[in-house]
């Protein structure tokens, strides 16, 4: 009796005796999630590397102490993102402004999977000038369509032109400021901007549709007596 099996049959006798192990749609739908976490946490690392803040606000991110007035504020304002609120940091330098500005970005980036963008208005208008060379690659609108895309815009030393007509420079830069504002305003996305005027400079040099507007969704959050971390 002829015992020996061709390899056809081998193969279909082992296929027979292997159970099929079928994944249930519980499993599939528990991994899917945990690719997706993951991919999510990547592109969160990547965005968090390419924002534009002072490296020495990144270096001092992981050694703050998060008591007083300071961590307070941080905690009440890390509930607000998302909600499309225009806030003023308005005070003396040292106290904690830029610094809570970026963490409200990393945490918007890193826990919340928002769009952050971090810039200061010197930075904005050295790149507005840069756009009106007859050979510049980027144009006025591309510029500003960038200040608009982000869930959160941070503009650090952010300062108004006085109100009034001494020169046509003045009038631009505070009619661009006030197209940024409003247009985020409109689309409810996050801004924040910190300056140094004092209340009373403030009050008198600020639009006062652009106040309204921060009064209407955010406000002004002033750090005058607060420490002044450069003297310590």
């Amino acid at each position: 009796m002829n015992t020996t099996k061709s390899l056809e049959e081998i193969m279909a006798s082992v296929a027979r005796q292997i159970k099929p192990q079928l994944v249930s749609d519980a499993e599939k739908e528990t991994l899917e999630a945990g690719q997706r976490k993951e991919e999510r946490k990547e592109w969160a690392t990547r965005e968090y590397k390419k924002l534009e803040a002072p490296l020495r606000l990144r270096r001092q991110s992981d050694n703050l102490r998060h008591d007083g007035d300071w961590g307070k504020v941080l905690i009440g304002l890390k509930r607000t993102l998302g909600a499309g609120g225009v806030f003023v940091f308005r005070g003396p330098s040292g106290t904690g402004k830029s610094q809570m500005a970026h963490e409200l970005c990393k945490f918007a980036i890193l826990d919340k999977g928002m769009t952050a963008r971090f810039t200061s208005f010197a930075t904005i208008q050295l790149l507005l000038k840069s756009s009106f060379r007859d050979r510049s690659d980027t144009s006025e609108f591309d510029i500003i369509k960038g200040l608009l895309k982000p869930e959160l815009l941070v503009i650090d030393e952010f300062d108004w032109c006085p109100l009034g007509d001494k020169t046509v420079t003045e009038n631009y830069w505070q009619n661009i400021a006030y197209y940024i504002i409003n247009e985020r305003w409109g689309d409810a996305k996050d801004t924040i901007l910190t300056s140094n005027k004092t209340a009373q400079e403030f009050d008198r040099e600020t639009l006062a549709t652009v106040k309204t507007r921060i009064s209407q969704t955010g406000g002004v959050i002033t750090t005058e007596g607060w420490t002044n971390w450069r003297l310590k």
